[in-house]
C-alpha cells in the first residue's frame, strides 16, 4: 500500500484473495484507515486468474508430453514448456 499511497491512489479497491488470512479484522482494519476498500474474489475463480487460465495449462501440458528419461528433469520440462 505504501506505493499506493506515493502516487495518491487512496479511495481505490484493492483485489484480494478470497483466503481467511486476508479476511481477518486487522487486515481489514490496516486496508480501511489507509483509505481503500477490499473487494474479495469468488472463493475459486479460474476465469479470473490469468495464470491458471492461461500459463498454467501450457505447463502442464509441456510436463505431461511423456515419462521423464531418466536424463531428464522436471525443471527442464518445466523451462521448455514456457519458451
Amino acid at each position: 500500500m505504501d506505493t499506493l499511497d506515493e502516487h495518491e491512489m487512496s479511495g481505490r479497491y484493492l483485489i484480494l484473495g478470497n483466503i481467511t488470512t486476508h479476511k481477518v479484522a486487522a487486515v481489514q482494519e490496516l486496508i480501511e484507515s489507509r483509505g481503500y476498500k477490499a473487494v474479495y474474489l469468488p472463493p475459486y475463480s479460474l476465469f479470473l486468474s490469468t495464470v491458471e487460465f492461461f500459463f498454467w495449462p501450457k505447463i502442464k501440458a509441456g510436463v505431461n508430453r511423456g515419462c521423464l528419461a531418466a536424463t531428464d528433469s522436471l525443471s527442464a520440462r518445466i523451462t521448455e514448456s514456457t519458451e
